[in-house]
């Protein structure tokens, strides 16, 4: 998405988090909602909204499924 090594910050703000363990098939996913914040070097500012989907099974990730929504443009004026 972007070169790391013209970031000057990055942070992520997490909103909630769930944890779904299904007896069945013994699978244990964690779902995650957070907003990834950074600044260029040159000042810029921008930021994305994350949900990752992860699969744990016997102590080890098997899954990640990392979803990105785009902030909606300010309305011009």
């Amino acid at each position: 998405m972007f070169d790391s090594q013209c970031l000057a910050t990055v942070t992520k703000e997490f909103d909630s988090w769930m944890t779904t363990y299904y007896p069945d098939k013994k699978d244990t996913w964690v779902t995650l909602w957070y907003v990834e914040k950074w600044t260029d070097k040159k000042g810029k500012k921008d930021s994305l909204y994350y949900v990752d989907d992860v699969l744990l099974k016997n102590g080890k990730i098997l899954v990640y499924n990392e979803k990105i929504r785009h902030f909606p443009a300010p309305a011009a004026k």
